[in-house]
Formats: C-alpha cells, sequence, structure tokens
C-alpha cells in the first residue's frame, strides 16, 4: 500500500544574533507521515532559484 501524502504549507523563521530582523521563508509541500516519524518535501525559494529540500524525521534522526 503506497503512502499518501498530505499538502502542507511549511513556514520558516531564522532569527540571527548579527541580523536585527527575523528571515521568514514560506513554500507549499508534501507530508509523508510514518510509522514512527514523517517525511517533508518542499522547495526553498533562493536567489538562484527553487532548491527541493527533504526533512526526514525519526525519534532516532534527523535528516535534511
Amino acid at each position: 500500500m503506497a503512502i499518501e501524502p498530505l499538502r502542507v504549507r511549511v513556514q520558516q523563521t531564522t532569527r540571527m544574533s548579527d541580523m536585527p530582523e527575523a528571515i521568514e521563508l514560506s513554500a507549499d509541500g508534501l507530508y509523508y507521515p510514518l510509522k514512527t516519524g514523517f517525511i517533508l518535501m518542499f522547495d526553498q525559494q533562493q536567489e538562484d532559484g527553487p532548491v527541493p529540500t527533504t526533512i526526514k524525521y525519526t525519534p532516532e534522526r534527523l535528516a535534511l
């Protein structure tokens, strides 16, 4: 049985001590639930174009 992804909206906020304002990014993506974690796939928009991004989370590991 194939895993059906859920469509999600990813929002990321980055704060750095040397920058007065936070960097905020938003992207549409796909969420794949796993038995003990999830996979999140989305494109990060950069100056050079979109960067495909995959995050896999389990209680033992986080991979980017």
